[in-house]
């Protein structure tokens, strides 16, 4: 079998939710319902709070022939892996994903581990379409003030679009299996602010090779 390849960034923003797989003739969707947030955490919505929840992956028929493409699904504590396997030119095509839900069924963030053409790792991060851009995404340490600030790309009716290459903060985060907060400003909501964990993405990452 060829070697396993993590979804590219496409061009335009639509892609945010839908990764372009380079030399694969489909798409593999991005699935937002990962395996998310622990059932007690609290998210922040202006000075008030709101729950978030766990949610199993919602299931999706790979794109192709009939019997062309094999989707294996495998659940690492917070993270989903999602590879196809394609047949006819023994690609395998992987994408680790987690997403956040609110009390209204709403999937109000998600984001993928991607890796650019060199191979460089990268997170993909969506957001309400309400974003207010000019504020980046805050990841940090839970409960330290050791945080990234993210960047957006730019949003559609869809989605709001960030991006941000894994340097050494979020390396070593990843590597430790860190708690952390996530945090961005809606126009509509406030401030969302939710806790989560790298907990299981370095063995989904280690799974799909």
């Amino acid at each position: 079998m060829g070697g396993v390849i993590f979804c590219r960034p496409a061009a335009d923003l639509l892609c945010g939710a839908v990764l372009l797989v380079v030399f694969v003739r489909f798409f593999l969707i991005a699935v937002l319902g990962a395996v998310l947030l622990s059932p007690s955490a609290r998210g922040q919505n202006g000075g008030g709070t709101a729950p978030y929840s766990l949610r199993p992956p919602p299931l999706s028929v790979p794109a192709g022939e009939p019997g062309a493409v094999r989707r294996s699904i495998m659940q690492f504590y917070q993270w989903t892996l999602i590879c196809d396997t394609v047949f006819a030119d023994k690609t395998q095509v992987c994408n680790v994903s987690q997403a956040v839900w609110d009390a209204s069924d709403m999937v109000i963030f998600s984001w993928s581990l991607a890796a650019s053409d060199k191979g460089d790792p990268f997170l993909l991060l969506r957001t309400l379409p309400d974003t207010d851009t000019k504020s980046p995404v805050r990841i940090a340490l839970k409960g330290t003030n050791q945080a990234v600030n993210v960047a957006f790309v730019g949003c559609n009716a869809a989605l709001c679009l960030a991006q941000t290459p894994v340097g050494p903060f979020l390396t070593q985060a990843i590597r430790k299996q860190s708690n952390i907060t996530v945090s961005y400003r809606s126009a509509g909501r406030g401030v969302l602010s939710f806790d989560t964990s790298f907990l299981g993405l370095k063995e989904a990452v280690a799974a799909a090779k």
